[in-house]
Formats: C-alpha cells, sequence, structure tokens
C-alpha cells in the first residue's frame, strides 16, 4: 500500500480524527479501482517534468566549472583566524602560526544541497570533483535545520570533516579542530567555524547560481523517483488487493483503515498518530497489522512484552527508548505492540508492578514527541481495553473494535481455511448457525480438526458437523443431565416456550435480520430436583451453543475486590464465546437478598454490584449472550440481579406423563425383571401423591438398585442380580 507523495493527494481540510472524502467510495472494489487510476495518473504528469536536457546540461557545467570559488572562500577564511586563534591561545603566537599554516594546507570546502530529510540525503560538490556525489546521512534531531534546495557549506579538513554552515550563517559543529604539541593539546573550539561564517556573504552571489540551477535537476530527479515508486506500487496493488481480501472485516472498517493509512504515508497532517484494535480474542488484530505490514511502505517493528519488560528497573525505559531511536531513523515507520495491555496496564492497579510503570512512563513522552517529529504510528492490539492506562488510551486517538465475524465474513473465513488446508468442500446454504459465534482462530481450528476427523480420506460435511459440534462442546461447562427435548421431563406449553427460545438463539442472526427480537435472558424458578440445570444443559445442546455455568465459589473470592473482578471475568469469556448460554444456577445463595438481616456481607455485595452493571452491559449488546438463571426462592434474589430477568418460567414437579418419562430413563440401562414401559407406568401411578421432583425419581431407582444389589449378593453372585417392582417399596407409600 505504497502512496506517491504528491501535494494534491495530502487535503488540509482534514481534521484529527475526521477524515472528509470528497467521493463516497462504495465498495472496496470502487476503491482499488480509484486507487489504480490515481497511481496511473501520477506517473503520467511525473513523466513529463522527468526528461529536461537544459537542466542536465546547467548542472554538469555548474559541477565541472561553476565551484572554483570555493577555494577563494575556504582562503578568505582560513586567513583571517590570525588574531582570533591569538586571542584565543593567550602566549601562543607561535602555536597559532603553525594551526594556521594546518588549516590553510589541509582545509577545503564543498556544497552540500539537502533534497531530502528522510532520509537525509545530500548532492555534494567538491572544488576538485567534476561531477556530484549522493550522499546520506543517518537521521538526526537537527534534520529539520535543513534547508530543502539550498546550498550548505561543509568544510573539511583532511579526511574529517569539521562543521557545516548553513544558509542561514549558523553554523553547527561536527567535529573540533585539535592538535597537540609538546604533550599539549590545542583546540579552536568556535574560532574556526565562525570565522567560514563571517566570510560567506562575498560569495553568496555563487550560492544563490547553485541554487537556481539545482532547482530544474530536483524536480527532474523527484519525478524519476516517483515514477520508480509509482511503478512499484501499481505492481504491489495487486498483492495488497489480494492481501486486504483475506482479513475478513466489514468493508466500511477496512475502508476507514486503509483511507487513514493513506493519510499516514503521505505525512498528511491528518494522519493517525495511534490505533488501537480492540476485541475478544481470535478475532484477527494481529492479523490487520501484519497485512498493514505487507502493504504499506512503512518500517514495522512487531513487540511485545518480553520485548520492552526487562527485569532491572530502568532498563525497560532504556529499551523502549532504543525502540523510539529506531522508529525515528527509519520513518515512515510503525510500532506494532501485541496484547499491549501486558505491556500498558494501568498504573497503580492491583496487577501493575514498577517495572510496568517504568514501560508506561518511558512510552509517553516518546510518544508525545510525534506531534515535532511526524512519520511514526503505533498500533496495539488488545481483549482487554479496560485494563489499559488512561493515559496510553488517549494518545491512540485512533480506536478500531474488532468483533467476531458476521455470518458472510464467516463464510469466507471457513471457505479460506478449508482452502488453506487443501480441502475442497462445497459449503451447504445453512452452514451460519454452525459457526455463528466463532472468531476467526476457532474456524481455522475448525477446517484443520475437520481435516483430521476424515484423514487420509477426502472430508465430508458429515466431518465438518463432528467437528463443530466438538468444538462447541470443548468451551462449554458441564452439569449433571446431558440430554435432548426428548429426555426433557417439563409440561408441553413451557416445553414449546423452550423449543421457541432455542430456534431463535440458534439462528439469532437470520431472525435478527427479519427485525425480530432475540431473548435475552429467562429466568427458571420451582422446587430444586435437578431438572433445571439438566434443562440449561438441553438447551445448549439443541442451540449448539457454548455453556458457561459457573458455580458460587468460582465468582466469591476471600479478598475484597477480587470477587468483581472474577465476575467480569466471566462475562468477558462470554463474550468471547458469544453467542453463548450463561447459566446462573441457585442465585438466591449468589446474589441473596439484600435486605434480609444477616444474608449480606462485602464479598457478596460486590458480586451483585459488578453482576448487574455486566447484565445491564450485555442486553443490547451486539454479540449476544443468553442469561439464564434458576431459583427455589425467588423471593430470596437481590431485587436488582432479580430486575436483570424481564421473563420467568416456573417449572414445576413433574406430572404423570413426566414421572413416566424420569422412570423409564432411569430405568432404561439398567437390568430389570419387567417390561420397561409397564413398569414405568406402574411406578409413575404408585407415586402420584408423592410431590417428587427428578432428584427424586433418580434417588427411587438408586435405592432399588441397592436392594437389588443386597439380594443379588445374599443368593450368590451377580448371576443372580435384578430390579424387580417390590425393590421400591411403594405399595406401603400409596396406602
Amino acid at each position: 500500500m505504497e502512496t506517491v507523495l504528491e501535494p494534491d493527494y495530502a487535503d488540509p481540510s482534514y481534521n484529527g480524527d475526521v477524515v472528509a472524502e470528497s467521493n463516497e467510495l462504495a465498495t472496496l472494489d470502487q476503491y482499488w479501482r480509484e486507487r489504480r487510476t490515481r497511481y496511473e495518473e501520477s506517473l503520467e504528469r511525473h513523466r513529463e517534468h522527468a526528461e529536461d536536457p537544459a537542466a542536465e546540461r546547467e548542472w554538469l557545467r555548474l559541477c565541472s566549472d561553476g565551484t572554483g570559488f570555493l577555494k577563494k572562500y575556504t582562503k578568505k577564511a582560513v586567513g583571517s583566524l590570525g588574531s582570533p586563534l591569538r586571542q584565543l591561545w593567550t602566549n601562543g603566537a607561535g602555536i597559532a602560526r603553525e594551526a594556521q599554516s594546518i588549516i590553510e594546507r589541509e582545509a577545503s570546502t564543498e556544497i552540500w544541497i539537502p533534497f531530502s530529510l528522510t532520509p537525509l540525503k545530500f548532492v555534494c560538490l567538491g572544488p576538485r570533483s567534476p561531477v556530484a556525489e549522493m550522499r546520506q546521512l543517518p537521521h538526526s534531531d537537527r534534520s529539520e535545520s535543513f534547508a530543502l534546495g539550498k546550498p550548505h557549506m561543509m568544510i573539511r579538513c583532511g579526511d574529517t570533516y569539521l562543521f557545516m554552515v548553513l544558509p542561514t550563517g549558523v553554523y553547527a559543529t561536527l567535529n573540533a579542530f585539535a592538535f597537540t604539541k609538546e604533550g599539549v593539546s590545542w583546540n579552536t573550539q568556535e574560532v574556526l567555524p565562525k570565522m567560514f561564517a563571517e566570510a560567506l556573504p562575498e560569495f553568496r552571489p555563487y550560492l544563490e547560481t547553485a541554487e537556481r540551477l539545482f532547482a530544474p535537476i530536483r524536480a527532474s530527479w523527484e519525478a524519476k523517483e516517483q515514477i520508480a515508486r509509482g511503478t512499484r506500487q501499481l505492481d504491489r496493488l495487486a498483492s495488497s488487493v489480494e492481501a486486504w481480501r483475506g482479513v475478513q472485516i466489514p468493508d466500511a472498517q477496512k475502508l476507514d483503515i486503509l483511507r487513514r493509512m493513506e493519510l499516514f504515508e503521505t505525512n498528511d497532517p491528518a494522519s493517525p498518530h495511534g490505533l488501537l484494535l480492540s476485541g475478544p480474542t481470535g478475532t484477527g488484530k494481529s492479523l490487520i497489522a501484519r497485512t498493514i505490514a505487507e502493504t504499506t511502505s512503512c518500517d514495522f517493528q512487531k513487540l511485545s512484552l518480553a520485548d520492552l519488560k526487562k527485569e532491572n528497573l530502568g532498563a525497560s525505559g532504556r529499551r523502549v527508548r532504543e525502540v523510539w531511536d529506531h522508529a525515528r531513523s527509519h520513518r515512515p515507520s510503525i510500532i506494532f505492540i501485541d496484547e499491549c495491555d501486558s505491556v500498558f496496564g494501568r498504573r497503580g492497579a492491583a496487577e501493575s508492578d514498577v517495572v510496568a510503570t517504568d514501560v508506561v512512563n518511558a512510552f509517553l513522552p516518546e510518544w508525545d514527541g510525534i506531534e515535532q517529529t511526524p512519520g511514526i504510528m503505533v498500533i496495539g492490539a488488545t481483549n482487554r481495553r479496560d485494563t489499559l492506562d488512561d493515559a496510553i488510551i488517549s494518545r491512540f486517538g485512533w480506536e478500531a473494535e474488532i468483533s467476531n465475524p458476521g455470518n458472510p465474513e464467516r463464510r469466507k473465513i471457513l471457505e479460506q481455511e478449508l482452502k488453506e488446508n487443501g480441502v475442497l468442500l462445497p459449503l451447504p446454504d445453512d452452514v451460519g448457525p454452525l459457526i455463528q459465534g466463532m472468531s476467526g482462530r476457532d474456524i481455522r481450528n475448525l477446517a484443520a480438526s475437520t481435516k483430521s476427523l476424515s484423514h487420509p480420506d477426502a472430508p465430508t460435511i458429515e466431518h465438518l458437523y463432528e467437528a463443530a459440534k466438538t468444538a462447541r462442546k470443548r468451551g462449554s461447562a458441564r452439569v449433571s443431565h446431558p440430554g435432548t427435548w426428548q429426555t426433557l421431563a417439563i409440561d408441553a406449553p413451557s416445553l414449546e416456550r423452550l423449543q421457541l427460545i432455542c430456534e431463535l438463539l440458534r439462528n439469532a442472526e437470520r431472525w435478527s435480520s427479519q427485525k425480530v427480537g432475540i431473548p435475552r435472558n429467562l429466568l427458571l424458578t420451582g422446587p430444586d430436583g435437578g431438572l433445571k440445570s439438566q434443562l440449561a444443559q438441553v438447551l445448549a445442546n439443541e442451540t449448539g451453543l457454548t455453556l458457561h455455568a459457573p458455580t458460587l465459589s468460582d465468582l466469591k473470592a476471600r479478598v475484597l475486590g477480587e470477587s468483581g473482578n472474577r465476575v467480569k471475568l466471566l462475562f468477558e469469556r462470554a463474550r468471547s464465546t458469544a453467542p453463548a448460554i450463561l447459566f446462573l444456577d441457585r442465585l438466591e445463595n449468589v446474589t441473596p437478598n439484600r435486605g434480609i438481616a444477616g444474608a449480606m456481607d462485602p464479598l457478596t455485595n460486590e458480586i451483585i454490584g459488578q453482576l448487574v452493571q455486566e447484565c445491564e452491559s450485555i442486553q443490547n449488546a451486539e454479540s449476544h449472550i443468553f442469561l439464564l438463571g434458576s431459583a427455589s426462592n425467588p423471593e430470596q434474589i437481590d431485587p436488582a440481579v432479580l430486575d436483570c430477568f424481564h421473563e420467568e418460567m416456573a417449572i414445576g414437579l413433574p406430572g404423570r406423563e413426566a414421572r413416566i418419562k424420569l422412570f423409564t430413563q432411569s430405568l432404561a440401562d439398567k437390568k430389570i425383571s419387567f417390561p420397561l414401559n409397564d413398569g414405568a407406568l406402574l411406578l409413575a401411578q404408585l407415586t402420584e401423591r408423592q410431590p417428587l421432583a427428578s432428584r427424586d425419581v433418580e434417588n427411587l431407582v438408586h435405592a432399588a438398585e441397592q436392594r437389588a444389589l443386597l439380594r443379588a449378593v445374599r443368593n450368590g453372585g451377580p448371576e443372580h442380580y435384578s430390579i424387580i417392582l417390590e425393590d421400591f417399596e411403594l405399595s406401603s407409600r400409596r396406602s
């Protein structure tokens, strides 16, 4: 993404981070076409100025015949040294004469005309050279002092350059002239450059001629250089298009990055000084930075915590300065810091230390210097923006949130990654829900898993489905009752509502595109018995979403301040896998009503406060998190938490049909001496008047199994084991 440096590309109407385009770029294809057109038009303009035979002849004549005055200039300046040196070296008249003689014999003057400041380049003319030489010097803080296109007088003594006299008459000392005699060192100090500066006005007409003749040849050189750069740009444009095609973010966001990077490359006043890429892990933040590096003509430093944070106090600060010194000497330059939250953590926070503070304190003043030294940009990538130091965030100025890819982008990523793995698999139209909520990294892993499942045979769509299902389960919490709708023992209306919620969550993006509101939360109430946690697992199984199910010990810490952080991290994990289900079981224990005496302590209060904030933040977030809660006694839940749930579903004790299903499921894998269906029906009838929850049914079956085992042991061993109806001992209960 190299850009021709032309004045007509820089628009002074740009202001800060607001990029005002004269014409609206509707699509990426149109953007690339217009960019190619600009390059081609620029090449044509520069070709008109690249060849100037008259300017070439005049410049060569100056190089061969127009530098004779330099010897006169040197002789005049050296000839006036006697008196100033005698005044400087009191009682050293003889030494002054010797020094003047040496300088007269060995000193010479060259004309140095700067034609580039970044890097610092000069064309050099000497009194004994018929052609000009090109010299490039390392960048220095004084580079901006040189006047482009104007002659500067460089004075040397032998092979050593001593100082330069600028067009303004100011001199810049490089090395002092000194010599030693009889063990005593003598130094001319400021006398020598001062004499050359005072002698300069007499020779200004010669310098003005050199400046006038250099202007057209410089324009010709710059045109040729721009042609070479423009040709490289056209050659690289196709690879840039291909590289950015592999970055799957919304086109509007991609265009914003491309246009701002153009401003940076052209050193426009509106060019950004920083870019903060934030968002969940695996969404392509590092890929964006790498693509910027591949498609720009900028120097690129990729850094991490290990590159900047050193063990010794002060060493980290020195390392930061080395990074910035490199950037200043290789402008335009980009400094990319991956996982910058580990480098730029908030000063004074519990996770911070003195070394981390040293890094931040060293970075800030260097970054502020961009205003005086343009052409340097800092790009940071983080999935924990909230932990960054506020001063660092303000320096970035430009932020781009890189969210998990949408449905079109996910499909493109999957196609790319399958192709990268050598898998030629036509994707079905309904592949969107299969990879819903996955990050770019998740999809990359999915493509690799698809191939590994079938190796050495060619993968099929079934392998893709299996790999996706496994990937979903990998991040899910486990609760006690896996199952499906068929195994769920609840009443028909509740089941129908849950199935509707499941369908909306499974295809959230498609339903949202039809302006359908997607459920955000649901509170399950009713007696304990295991059914509510089973329902959470079934909902996760049927939707294919990741299930997060923290316990009280996962949230409640021993140290004040840590519990809130645990809640925050829980929601961050949920957001990183969104769409996802977050299941909070037994809420009355996790967030008890703060109005009940004895129910409150500082740690619980901290959990409730942070939980309410996080619940509010996910209500309207694009990344969908379904909050599922359960409670046996909702009146014991803190009102602030209860307000986070807009829908409540009562899960009562199982009725007759539900108990039949529960007994059937519990006995299905047991050795029984009666028909399964008949036995389940009879057991349901015998327990009709008993308030049994699903866990109570499991306990009844377990107790019957223990009686059968005891009887088998008494009768001689495992071959005598079998559960009979009498093992349930329900007849006495029924009567």
